[in-house]
């Protein structure tokens, strides 16, 4: 592993240490076409009833060395407690080594990852031959 590497690991570990807030939306992030059909804020009725929705959370895939992640890298939108599930795909000549976040279990592939706060998950890949 070079240096590079490290730094890349120790960033994505701090991210994911801070980064457990809740995001306040009246819509469903649409953010690379990921929609999904929820919302975040406290509704006032006429009638003076309160009703509570879900709060939701973003969850960031990231990948280090060659490979892929399903779902596809980026930023997605999910409702407090949900479980989700991640693949990591090395390509010809790389393998997966462990997955860097607030996963089940960072070894295992598939794993899961369970939205109770804003996450940030990189599977990291290496070369191989090394």
């Amino acid at each position: 592993m070079n240096r590079t590497g490290h730094v890349t690991l120790i960033i994505v570990w701090c991210i994911t240490l801070i980064a457990c807030s809740p995001v306040i939306s009246d819509s469903p992030n649409a953010d690379n076409n990921h929609i999904l059909p929820t919302t975040s804020s406290v509704e006032d009725r006429h009638d003076d009833t309160v009703t509570p929705v879900a709060t939701t959370f973003t969850l960031t895939l990231f990948v280090s060395g060659e490979g892929q992640v399903i779902p596809a890298k980026g930023t997605y939108r999910y409702v407090s407690g949900t479980v989700v599930d991640l693949t990591a795909v090395a390509i010809e000549g790389w393998v997966f080594n462990i997955w860097i976040g607030n996963v089940d279990n960072t070894m295992d592939n598939p794993t899961t990852v369970t939205m109770n706060c804003n996450q940030t998950v990189m599977a990291y890949f290496s070369d191989a031959n090394d």
